[in-house]
């Protein structure tokens, strides 16, 4: 899951969850559940560092997700 992703993230680079991606963006992004680099990248506009850090991995594991 993207909250398990997350987690394992944070513990790699000793940081709190948080800092990967918060819960509220977190939980927007498993909502909308986006299917391209440019609907992830719009929903993480107000974050840019974020996207550009863990868009990839993000649009990686909810594709893996979906089983496609």
């Amino acid at each position: 899951s993207l909250k398990n992703w997350r987690k394992n993230k944070a513990n790699d680079i000793g940081v709190e969850s948080d800092v990967i991606l918060p819960k509220d963006l977190i939980d927007i992004i498993s909502t909308t559940n986006p299917h391209s680099n440019e609907e992830l990248k719009t929903i993480m506009l107000e974050v840019p560092y974020r996207f550009n850090k863990y868009g990839i991995e993000i649009l990686e594991l909810l594709y893996n997700l979906e089983g496609l």
